[in-house]
């Protein structure tokens, strides 16, 4: 897309690619890239509701939550959307003073970004796995559409699985 007669590529996710680029175009004043925090993912459907995704904020969210200006993607679903603010952490500013012509001037950091959280959850990636080919199993012998399913330690109340059938690679 155009914005202030550049052309701005919103994200690239390889690296190689990211690299190659900074590479070939350092000592272009038209070529700037920015790193941009990222979510991976375990490739599998068994984690893809649990644990969710994150998608562009977008104005309904901001409405909701004025705290998400600025912020390109945010949790949409499962465990992104439900602890997207510890995750998430704070940006970073930096303020930045330049001539008409764009020669900076000065510039320093107004505030430093704080790293978002880690979380912990009890569910067990080997119970995931195995209750979900469970169901993907039945489903598939009793022609259904669909299952779920949820195991829970029964002395301390732990979520050790928690399962929708299909599932999807929370990646794409």
């Amino acid at each position: 897309r155009w914005e202030h007669g550049e052309i701005v590529v919103d994200l690239i996710r390889e690296w190689n690619i990211a690299s190659g680029l900074i590479t070939r175009f350092k000592d272009e004043d038209a070529i700037r890239v920015e790193p941009t925090p990222l979510r991976a993912y375990i490739d599998n459907p068994a984690f893809g509701h649990v644990v969710g995704y994150v998608g562009a904020a977008n104005e309904d969210d901001v409405l909701k939550n004025p705290d998400l200006i600025g912020w390109g993607e945010i949790g949409k679903t499962g465990i992104e959307h439900a602890y997207d603010s510890v995750l998430r952490g704070k940006p970073g500013t930096n303020t930045i003073e330049t001539d008409s012509e764009g020669v900076v001037l000065s510039q320093g950091i107004y505030q430093q970004e704080e790293a978002g959280g880690n979380l912990t959850l009890s569910i067990s990636a080997d119970m995931q796995r195995t209750l979900y080919a469970a169901i993907e199993k039945i489903v598939q012998d009793r022609g259904f559409t669909g299952g779920s399913a949820v195991a829970l330690d029964a002395h301390t109340g732990e979520v050790l699985a928690l399962v929708s059938y299909p599932g999807f690679n929370a990646n794409v």
